[in-house]
């Protein structure tokens, strides 16, 4: 078998008949290829390969992944479907992306490499080696366990030399997915592409003019430049860069990689801000970020108390930090405190008005909007629906009537948005569909506006709109397993047994941790009578959920058909434990008669 060695810096090679076997062993450090370093070798060669084969359909489909994942090739690539949260920028973007869309990027990543890897010969081989493991960041590490776990049956497989000290744990999926911890022996021999070289004094002062948030070169330049500081040991420097940093990850939604700089930046940040309240409060905000989304509120909380609370005395400002006071105790902490939300956003709203007559009337009339957007969230927790409703419904005509149907649109949509939960928590679900239409008008392509609206219409019983709608959530984001569970729900609703059970499959290859979807894939393959697999959701369900009530009554059901009498008692003994429901008792009684009469 011919042996192929590839390195990052190969070129793109067109396959032939004669290769069967290839190599292809980078270097996934985080400073070396940033925060997609374990993806971005293999997946510019897949883009490249399907690109020159005229694969222009399957590119498509995973636009929204390559894009994020190739900055080099963004202006060829172009973003198709990009939401306002893609593409508003300064106090227009109002709302950062949630934690799970950057694992969307990772499993259309893996999806788009499982089906490159059915358009070319069979016998074809890859094998990847990530060097330096251990030095990857969060979603490198994530993209190359989910490579290793829904890969290997098409023949690709993933070696590493070394893992993380602490064990990797995927955040979705709440699981451990083992990796070779070897290299095989044939690429031992290869040479590794070199990591980069350090910069010298006039480059590092060249870059550092140059750095810019904005720039598709950023986080090559801010890796040199923390490359070259590290080598210096100039700790200043680096927490200064280390801020450009936390900021540019959080706007990407990469919030591991933006917590994991902010140790960086503290012991100077008083130092780097001086007495500019405002970068201090910007500063601190997206520190904050990358910290309170990655499940660290503690530490999230202290930087606003040691970093902005203190110092700052900006009634604008002051009504920023009490606003996001508020949200920390509403919905970060897991023990919220209503009280304290509460105490909070109304000294949010007592800075605003004293800022009146300090800021431009335009930014004083959104911020009162978006402050009392926050206080309609607490209206909804304290169960007073009607006023968050007019809060959200009267922020929405200010806004537009004072600054017109071109201005801060995100924030606008989200109001809508917002009027649109609540009505669906009010039971007003016609209302609901107004609202998230409205919504979607002004954010055509923030897909998740789409799969609620399937539910809406699933719940009200006109599937085909149902549908319609799942298929549009599905189009416009990389894929997610919920939109696909509520497809599969849809489905088995209609009694399409076979479209639910391949929607119910998607979901799990996304997600194999759903336990309430293995369950319902189970009943339905049990209907087919394919009892094997049915038998082996109900497993694999139990497995993840031992006290499933269901899970257990179910298997117990399957098994006693089966005749293995003593499984089923187990089983159906179990869920009483979990349910004293009479009727597991009467079962028990059953299952133990023909146990006698079995042993007669």
């Amino acid at each position: 078998m011919t042996q192929h060695y590839f390195q990052l810096t190969q070129s793109h090679t067109s396959f032939s008949s004669t290769e069967q076997s290839e190599w292809l062993v980078f270097d996934a450090s985080f400073f070396q290829g940033g925060v997609w370093s374990a993806a971005t070798p293999l997946i510019e060669k897949v883009y490249l390969d399907l690109k020159y084969a005229g694969e222009t359909t399957l590119l498509e489909e995973h636009n929204y992944a390559l894009y994020m994942v190739l900055p080099e090739y963004r202006d060829e690539i172009q973003l198709q479907y990009a939401c306002l949260t893609d593409s508003a920028a300064g106090q227009e973007r109002t709302r950062n992306f949630p934690l799970d869309r950057a694992y969307r990027i990772i499993h259309g990543l893996v999806s788009l490499i499982k089906e490159w890897k059915s358009s070319i010969p069979a016998d074809y081989h890859l094998n990847i080696v990530a060097r330096r493991f251990d030095q990857s960041q969060h979603l490198s590490c994530n993209f190359l366990l989910e490579l290793a776990r829904r890969t290997a049956e098409v023949d690709i497989h993933v070696y590493v030399d070394s893992m993380p000290d602490e064990a990797i744990v995927l955040p979705v999926n709440h699981t451990t997915v083992n990796l070779a911890k070897r290299v095989m022996l044939p690429c031992d021999s290869v040479e590794l592409t070199a990591s980069a070289e350090l910069i010298d004094e006039e480059q590092a002062n060249a870059l550092n003019a140059q750095i810019n948030l904005c720039d598709e070169q950023f986080e090559s330049r801010f890796l040199s430049l923390f490359a070259y500081y590290s080598s210096k040991n100039n700790t200043q420097e680096l927490a200064n860069l280390a801020l450009h940093g936390v900021c540019f990850y959080n706007h990407y939604g990469y919030y591991y990689e933006s917590g994991a700089l902010v140790a960086f930046c503290t012991p100077y940040f008083n130092e780097i801000v001086g007495d500019d309240q405002t970068t201090r409060w910007n500063l601190v905000g997206n520190m904050f970020q990358g910290l309170v989304t990655t499940g660290k509120q503690q530490e999230a909380l202290a930087i606003i108390n040691t970093y902005a609370k203190p110092q700052l005395t900006d009634n604008e400002l002051q009504a920023k930090m009490h606003y996001l006071l508020s949200m920390v105790y509403l919905r970060y902490l897991s023990d919220q405190d209503l009280t304290l939300a509460e105490q909070h956003i109304m000294a949010a709203k007592q800075h605003i008005a004293k800022a009146k007559n300090e800021i431009k009337d335009n930014d004083h009339a959104f911020l009162r909007v978006f402050i009392d957007n926050g206080l309609a969230f607490l209206r909804v927790r304290q169960q007073r629906k009607e006023e968050a409703l007019s809060l959200c419904q009267e922020g929405y005509q200010f806004l537009t009537e004072k600054l017109g149907e071109d201005k801060h649109k995100l924030h606008r949509s989200v109001l809508l948005y917002n009027s649109a939960q609540v009505y669906m928590m009010m039971g007003r679900l016609e209302d609901a569909l107004s609202f998230y239409g409205k919504a979607i008008e002004i954010d055509p392509y923030y897909s998740e506006y789409y799969n609620e609206v399937g539910n809406i219409y699933q719940r009200i019983g006109k599937p085909q709109e149902a549908e319609n709608y799942y298929n549009q959530a599905i189009k416009y984001s990389a894929p997610y397993p919920e939109v696909y569970f509520n497809k599969g729900n849809n489905f088995s609703n209609l009694g399409m047994t076979d479209e639910a059970i391949a929607c119910y499959s998607q979901s799990l290859e996304l997600n194999p941790y759903q336990s309430e979807t293995l369950l319902l894939r189970a009943e339905l393959l049990e209907e087919k009578g394919d009892i094997d697999a049915a038998l082996h959701d109900y497993n694999a369900a139990l497995d993840i959920e031992p006290d499933s009530e269901i899970g257990l009554v179910n298997r117990a059901s399957l098994l006693f058909e089966q005749g293995r009498f003593h499984d089923a008692l187990t089983d159906m003994v179990n869920a009483a434990k979990v349910n004293n429901d009479p009727d597991y008792l009467e079962n028990i009684q059953l299952i133990e008669s023909k146990m006698k009469a079995e042993a007669v």
